[in-house]
This record gives structure tokens, C-alpha cells and sequence, in this order.
């Protein structure tokens, strides 16, 4: 068993991932969602940190956000299988970024990596249990798209290279690494 302390709470986390809050004297914005496999849960455990459980089972935990929301989630009505979620920095130099939350595989969920080109405003498209987002350039960023294919378990990434800077080009190859298998 692990136990993290943080300045609000403790967190026991077990060999199988799930938590429990011990002591914890501050839990702010809590958000809940149903999906077909239990509840999603994006708690804030202190002040710009944010946990994200389903069912107790920690699926990722953010720090250094002023926000973390459900921005889409595939089926729209019902019990969702793919949930689209906004992390949101408060900063004017990246004000936000996204992941993805994949429970089609029991017990399992998946979360992909962050992504995005800090545009707070992509367009977000869905085909059955795919999903592309498509962000506009923002800033020395180029543009960039994602799809998260649900079959394959994978978040495919493709850029503008009209408008590439030697910023968006360093972080376009990282991303290239990172992103691309939510798995390793």
C-alpha cells in the first residue's frame, strides 16, 4: 500500500490502484459521470490538484490546474464508453489541454496521455467511438489533430507543416513520442 500526503489529505492507494481519502479536510469541485463501466470521478483534493477515479480505481491525477471537466463523451446519451477531458492551466501561454478516458475494456480503463496545442477551443468531431479533435494554430503552435481510434486503443496525431516553429517542431516531435500509445 502507498500512502501520498498532500497539505489537505492523505491517499492510501492499493496494490490495485484504488484509493481511499484519509483525514482530508479539503475536497473542492467534484464532477461525476456514469459510464457503462461505473462512475467516473474528477474530485479536486486540493487547491489545483484533481484526481480522476472510475469506481475508485485512480485513472490519472493532474496538478497545476485551476479545472479538470468532462468536455465530450461518446455515446452522447447513456452510459458513455469514451469520455473527452479538459485540463485547464489557468495560464495565458497554455491554457489548455486534453486526454482522453477509454472504458470499453473492463476493469481497464485507459487514459491516453495529454495532448493539444494549448488551443482552449478545438473543434471535436465523432464517428461511431472514434473521436478527431482538431485544434487551430494558437500562438507560435501549428496546427494540430488527433483521432483516438477506440478499436486500436490509440491517439493518432497529425500537424500543419505550413506552420511549423522551432517551438511547435520540438514539441511536435515529443508529442510524436509520448502521445501516440497511451499504453507505455
Amino acid at each position: 500500500m502507498l500512502i501520498l500526503f498532500t497539505s489537505g489529505a492523505a491517499i492510501s492507494i492499493d496494490a490495485t490502484n484504488h484509493f481511499k481519502f484519509q483525514n482530508s479536510i479539503y475536497v473542492g469541485n467534484l464532477q461525476q459521470q456514469n459510464t457503462i463501466a461505473g462512475v467516473l470521478k474528477i474530485t479536486e483534493i486540493e487547491k489545483f490538484k484533481f484526481l480522476i477515479d472510475l469506481d475508485g480505481r485512480i485513472t490519472r491525477y493532474e496538478d497545476e490546474a485551476i479545472n479538470v471537466s468532462v468536455v465530450t463523451k461518446i455515446p452522447n446519451a447513456g452510459k458513455p464508453e469514451i469520455i473527452l477531458i479538459k485540463v485547464e492551466s489557468g495560464g495565458i501561454s497554455c491554457p489548455a489541454k486534453y486526454f482522453i478516458v477509454d472504458v470499453t475494456v473492463k476493469n481497464h480503463p485507459i487514459a491516453t496521455n495529454n495532448f493539444g496545442n494549448c488551443s482552449d477551443n478545438p473543434m471535436i468531431y465523432t464517428r461511431g467511438l472514434d473521436i478527431e479533435i482538431s485544434f487551430p494554430p494558437y500562438k507560435e503552435m501549428a496546427s494540430y489533430q488527433y483521432k483516438y481510434i477506440s478499436k486500436l486503443k490509440r491517439l493518432m496525431m497529425s500537424a500543419d507543416p505550413s506552420r511549423k516553429s522551432d517551438i511547435g517542431a520540438s514539441l511536435y516531435t515529443i508529442m510524436q513520442k509520448y502521445i501516440l500509445d497511451p499504453t507505455s
